[in-house]
C-alpha cells in the first residue's frame, strides 16, 4: 500500500493493482474523509493522497463523474479526484472486496457525495445507493452505526424524491435509538406586546435508554467546548421575541444526546420535503429546529440546526434578514475567519454525524446564502437601491460559484438580459464543447438552433437540452413537437418533477388524456403534495368518463391545498355523480366556508331530490337528510335561496321545520340560562322562522296548499304558531 502514496502513475487502475480487500478499504474510507473535510469544512490537512493524485487524476475523474458528460459536474468542489478514486475502489471493484457492513456503508457514503457533484439527479447512482439501502437490513450490527447510516439514507433518498424510503429510514432510525418524539402544546409569549399566554407548538422528547452515556463509552462523542463560536444571531425585531418564552416549561426535560438531535433535524428535513409546505409545516419544522439549537450538543449538529433555521426562515418576511446574517456568520466559521478577517483554528476534523445531521458542502452553504440575499432583493423591491444591492450581492456569489443558471436568473430580475447573452457567449468561447453553455445561450435568446446545437455536441445526451426545447416548443404552443423533446429528455433523466408535469399539460392539449394521466401520476410519484398534479390527474380521468377514480384523485388535491375553491366545486360535483351524498354536503359546506354567498341552485336541487328519493325507514339516510337540513338551514341562514332549492322535497321540509323548532328551543332555553333580555332573543326567533315559513311557501304556496303532504301542513302551521309567540 505504501507504493499508492508514492509519487508515480496517473492511471487510477494500475494504482491500485495487488491491494487486498482491506487495503482497498482503507484508501476509499480515506478518499471520502479527505473529500469532506476539504468540501463540506474547509479543512486541507497534509495527506498524500491529496497532494499526490488530485491534480493528475483530475481529466480522468471529470469523465468518470460525470458518466462521459451526461451531468454537469459542480465547478466549485475541490479535489474530485477522490470521489474518483473511491469509485475505482468500492464500485469498479466490488467483486474484490468481501462483503461487509462497512463496505457497505462507505459505498452508500460515496452516492451521497457523488450525488453532491451533479447538478441533477443521477439515476446511475440511485440504483447503487438502494442495493446498498437493501443489503444493510439483512445484518446485524451496531445500533448506533446503523442509525447514522440509515440517517444518511434519509437525506439521500429525499434528493431522489424517495419520500416513502426515507420515512422507512427515518422510523429505522427511532427504533434503534428507542426515541419518542411528538408535538405537543404549551403555554407561552411569543411577541413582547402579548399580555396573556397562549398555546405555543412545543416538541417533547423522550429517550428511553441512556442513549448519552452510550455515546460517551462507545464513541467518545461528548458536548463539545467550540459552540459559543456558533452564535445564534438576534431577531432585533421590534414585536417577536427572539424565542418563543414558554411559562409552563417542564422542569423534567430530557436532554438531547447527539444522535436523538441528529434525528430530531431529519425530523425536521423529512417534514419540510414530504409535506406542502404551508404556514403550518413551516411553523412545525421551526419547533423541530428549535429544540436542537436550544440543546448543548456536538458543534456540527448545531451547525446544521442553526443551517436548516435558515432555510427556513426565508420564507418568513420578518425573519429573512436574520436568515441572512445567520448564514453569512457560518460561511465564515467553515472558511475559517473571524470577526476580524483573520485565519482562525479550523472548524473540527471529526466527521461522525456530519452527514447524518444533513451537513451541505460549502457551495450548497453560498448558494443558500446567495437565495437569501435573493429574497431580500425581492422584499426590498420598493427601495429600489436597497433591491438592486440585495441582488447584486447574490449575483456576484453566483458568479463565484460558476452556478450560471442562478446567474441568468439575477440578471433577468434586474432587467439586463444583454448582460447575461454577453456573459455566456464569453463562456461559449472559452469551452465550445460544453453542452450546457448553449442550454443556457437559448434560455436567455429563445432560440431552439442553441439547443440543437447542445443535442449535436452531447451526442443526443443532454437531458437538459431536449427539456429546454420541450418547454420552448410548449411557450410557442407546439405541443406535438414539445411532447417528442419531452420524453426523449425524460428517457435520459426521468427524475425531473417539472418536465413529467410539462408532458402531461402537452398531452392533455392533445385530448391523449390517457398519456397525460400517465405523465401526472409520475409527477405525484416524485412528489406527493404535488396538488396541481392531482388535479389535473382528476380532470384527466374525468375526461375517460372515470368519475369514481377522478373523485379518489381530487381527494388528493384537497389534502395538500385545503383552501382551493375550483377543486371543492369540482368535489362536489363528482360526488353528485358518483353517489357519495356526504361528501357533496361536506364539500358544499366548505365551498360557504370560503365563499359565504356561493349558490349553485341546480346543485342544490339536484342534491335534494336525491336524498329525498331515498327509503325512510333506513337509519343511513334518516343521518343523510338530517346533514342535507343542516347545509339548507346554512344556505338561508347566509342568503336568500331560490324556491328550486326545496322544490319538490317534502320531506325535506318537514325535517328542516322540526330542526328549526329544536333549535328556537334551544334557543330559548340558553338565553333564559344567561339572563338574555328577551327582546332580543325574539327577534332572533322572528328572523330565523320567517325564513323558514318564506322559503316552504315559495315552494308549495300559502300554507303549503300546493303540496300533498299533510305533515308539511301541521309543521308549517307550528312554525307560524311559534312566530306569533314572537311578538
Amino acid at each position: 500500500m505504501d507504493s499508492l502514496y508514492a509519487k508515480g502513475s496517473i492511471n487510477a487502475d494500475r494504482m491500485l493493482t495487488n491491494l487486498d480487500d482491506s487495503e482497498l478499504l482503507k484508501i476509499a474510507s480515506e478518499a471520502l474523509n479527505n473529500f469532506v473535510n476539504i468540501n463540506f469544512i474547509g479543512y486541507f490537512g497534509e495527506n498524500s493522497l491529496v497532494s499526490n493524485y488530485c491534480d493528475d487524476l483530475f481529466n480522468e475523474a471529470v469523465n468518470a463523474l460525470s458518466f462521459d458528460g451526461k451531468y454537469f459536474l459542480i465547478k466549485s468542489a475541490k479535489c474530485i479526484a477522490l470521489i474518483y478514486l473511491a469509485k475505482c475502489v468500492l464500485i469498479d471493484r466490488d467483486n474484490q472486496i468481501d462483503d461487509s457492513f462497512e463496505k457497505i456503508f462507505w459505498t452508500s457514503r460515496l452516492v451521497q457525495l457523488w450525488q453532491c457533484l451533479l447538478d441533477e439527479p443521477a439515476k446511475e447512482l440511485k440504483i447503487i445507493g438502494d442495493a446498498q439501502e437493501a443489503k444493510a437490513d439483512s445484518l446485524s450490527v451496531d445500533a448506533l452505526l446503523l442509525t447514522e447510516f440509515m440517517l444518511e439514507r434519509m437525506y439521500v433518498n429525499l434528493s431522489y424524491f424517495e419520500y416513502d424510503k426515507a420515512l422507512s429510514c427515518l422510523n429505522k432510525s427511532q427504533e434503534l435509538l428507542k426515541i419518542d418524539i411528538e408535538l405537543s402544546g404549551a403555554l407561552g409569549k411569543r411577541t413582547k406586546f402579548q399580555e396573556h399566554d397562549i398555546a405555543q407548538l412545543d416538541v417533547k422528547v423522550d429517550l428511553k435508554s441512556d442513549i448519552l452515556s452510550i455515546e460517551q463509552e462507545q464513541l467518545g462523542i461528548e458536548p463539545d467546548t467550540f459552540v459559543d463560536s456558533l452564535k445564534n444571531v438576534c431577531l432585533n425585531d421590534d414585536s417577536l421575541l427572539e424565542t418563543v418564552h414558554f411559562t409552563q416549561y417542564r422542569n423534567n426535560e430530557t436532554s438531547l444526546s447527539s444522535f436523538s438531535a441528529a434525528f430530531v433535524l431529519a425530523k425536521s428535513a423529512y417534514t419540510y420535503s414530504a409535506e406542502h409546505r404551508d404556514e403550518l409545516t413551516i411553523e412545525r419544522c421551526m419547533a423541530f429546529v428549535e429544540k436542537v439549537i436550544s440543546t448543548h450538543i456536538c458543534n456540527v449538529v448545531r451547525f446544521c440546526a442553526l443551517v436548516q433555521r435558515s432555510k427556513l426562515e426565508r420564507h418568513r418576511r420578518k425573519r429573512v434578514e436574520r436568515a441572512c446574517c445567520q448564514m453569512e456568520k457560518l460561511i465564515k466559521i467553515i472558511e475559517h475567519i473571524d470577526e476580524k478577517g483573520k485565519i482562525r483554528a479550523p472548524f473540527g476534523r471529526s466527521l461522525r454525524l456530519m452527514l447524518a445531521s444533513g451537513m451541505l458542502p460549502i457551495w450548497k452553504m453560498k448558494s443558500l446564502h446567495a437565495q437569501l440575499l435573493y429574497s431580500l432583493g425581492c422584499i426590498s423591491v420598493s427601495y429600489n437601491y436597497v433591491y438592486w444591492i440585495k441582488f447584486k450581492e447574490a449575483l456576484h456569489i453566483y458568479e463565484s460559484l460558476e452556478d450560471w443558471d442562478e446567474v441568468i436568473n439575477c440578471y433577468k430580475a434586474l432587467n439586463q438580459l444583454e448582460k447575461a447573452e454577453i456573459l455566456i457567449r464569453r463562456l461559449i468561447d472559452e469551452n465550445p464543447k460544453c453542452a450546457k453553455y448553449y442550454c443556457l445561450l437559448g434560455d436567455v435568446t429563445s432560440t431552439p438552433n442553441y439547443y440543437k446545437k447542445a443535442i449535436e455536441i452531447s451526442n443526443g445526451s443532454s437531458a437538459r437540452a431536449y427539456r429546454s426545447l420541450g418547454e420552448l416548443m410548449l411557450n410557442w404552443k407546439k405541443y406535438e413537437s414539445a411532447v417528442v423533446d419531452y420524453e426523449k429528455s425524460l428517457q435520459l433523466q426521468p427524475l425531473q418533477l417539472k418536465a413529467w408535469y410539462n408532458l402531461g399539460f402537452c398531452y392533455w392539449k392533445l385530448e391523449r388524456y390517457q398519456e397525460a394521466a400517465n405523465a401526472f401520476q409520475r409527477c405525484v410519484h416524485l412528489e406527493p403534495e404535488h396538488f396541481e398534479a392531482w388535479n389535473n390527474l382528476s380532470a384527466a380521468y374525468i375526461k375517460m368518463n372515470q368519475k369514481p377514480r377522478a373523485l379518489k384523485f381530487i381527494q388528493e388535491a384537497i389534502k395538500f391545498n385545503y383552501d382551493h375553491p375550483p377543486m371543492w366545486e369540482t368535489c362536489l360535483l363528482l360526488s353528485i355523480d358518483t353517489g357519495e351524498f356526504t361528501l357533496a354536503i361536506k364539500a358544499m359546506h366548505r365551498l360557504l366556508d370560503m365563499k359565504k354567498k356561493y349558490k349553485d341552485d341546480e346543485v342544490i336541487e339536484i342534491l335534494a331530490k336525491q336524498i329525498a328519493a331515498f327509503p325512510q325507514d333506513e337509519k343511513e339516510t334518516q343521518c343523510l337528510k338530517a346533514e342535507m337540513c343542516k347545509l339548507l338551514g346554512r344556505l338561508t341562514s347566509n342568503q336568500t335561496c331560490s324556491a328550486k332549492d326545496l322544490d319538490k322535497s317534502d320531506l325535506l321540509c318537514i325535517d328542516c321545520a322540526d330542526i328549526t323548532l329544536r333549535f328556537v328551543d334551544a334557543f330559548n332555553q340558553l338565553a333564559n340560562l344567561k339572563f338574555s333580555e328577551q327582546s332580543r332573543t325574539k327577534s332572533h326567533n322572528r328572523m330565523v322562522l320567517r325564513q323558514v315559513i318564506s322559503l316552504v311557501e315559495k315552494a308549495f304556496g300559502v300554507d303549503a296548499q300546493n303540496s300533498q303532504n299533510n305533515d308539511l301542513k301541521l309543521r308549517l302551521s307550528e312554525l307560524k304558531r311559534y312566530l306569533s309567540v314572537c311578538f
